[in-house]
């Protein structure tokens, strides 16, 4: 075979080699597109594989999800529900709310406020028109707005509990403060619950408010020097009931207690705040020779 001859012979030889292979990669389906990777910038990487080279296009992670069937949900529309939250009887006692205007008549008119009711004001029900109130307090009469008023005590008064803790965030705590004003500033300060507060709120549950007074702290053992002599308190050594017994430690700290009742054998019945510990609610009954051993002073608000 000549020089010609065997370089034609190799030659066909590797051209068919050649032709052979590329038959066979046609016969692979071609690959579809994939997620190569999510980067941490959340993209994802798309290959899209046409005809002659692979090219790359990067597409956010929220156009894909957006661009799936999403199954449509009915939406249903919620009833509406009344903020009354009972009927009021005529003659039946309710608690205020919240700050709330007594106003001379059922609508909202220029200079028409007679007086502003307190959180837990005890009023009485006359009559309700739509969403007003007819409503007595003391010796007053007038509207309010009807939601703004319950007969449901235990929804705006505080529960106390014998040895209970009455911390600053309590509910217990939180409804007096808020039922006397805050007056000591107790809950601004981020308090517990002091001995004062409580008294202050049995006398005002009875309608009787402390003396004025610019002394400032009126902190127990105080009482007798701040408001002996002001008109409406009394001092004395014999209990009543509803009068408020103060006395002094032997570690000379002050204590204020509410004389719930007093009997025949003249022992005691009394709540108080800060017994045993700061913040804790206690009741007990002294007899007459123990309430005598702590040299207290009676003393009777009107």
């Amino acid at each position: 075979m000549t020089a010609t001859g065997l370089y034609r012979f190799w030659y066909r030889f590797f051209a068919g080699l050649l032709r052979s292979e590329t038959n066979k990669s046609s016969l692979i389906a071609p690959p579809v597109n994939k997620i190569i990777n999510q980067p941490s910038s959340s993209l994802i990487l798309v290959e899209e594989v046409p005809s002659d080279e692979p090219v790359l296009e990067f597409k956010t992670l929220k156009s894909v999800v957006e661009n799936r069937a999403v199954p449509t949900v009915e939406k249903k529309s919620i009833p509406a529900v009344s903020t009354l939250d009972q009927t009021l009887e005529p003659n039946e006692a309710a608690i205020v709310k919240c700050n709330t205007s007594l106003y001379k008549r059922n609508t909202k008119e220029f200079d028409s406020v007679l007086k502003v009711l307190s959180y837990g004001a005890t009023v009485t029900i006359i009559k309700e028109e739509g969403s007003w109130a007819n409503i007595s307090y003391k010796n007053i009469t007038g509207w309010v707005d009807r939601d703004n008023i319950t007969t449901r005590i235990y929804q705006t008064k505080p529960y106390f509990i014998i040895k209970e803790y009455c911390g600053p965030e309590s509910e217990n705590t939180k409804r007096l403060r808020l039922m006397i004003n805050d007056v000591f500033f107790g809950g601004e300060a981020g308090l517990p619950l002091y001995p004062e507060e409580y008294i202050y709120y049995k006398l005002f549950s009875r309608g009787i408010i402390l003396p004025a007074s610019d002394k400032r702290p009126r902190r127990a053992g105080s009482w007798q020097k701040i408001f002996q002599g002001m008109k409406g308190a009394h001092i004395s050594i014999r209990p009543k009931t509803g009068s408020i017994l103060e006395y002094t430690t032997p570690e000379d700290e002050g204590r204020l207690a509410y004389i719930e009742a007093v009997f025949p054998d003249e022992s005691i019945s009394l709540s108080e705040v800060g017994v045993p510990e700061s913040g804790y609610y206690n009741e007990r009954m002294l007899s007459k020779e123990i309430w005598q051993e702590l040299k207290p002073v009676f003393i009777q608000f009107s």
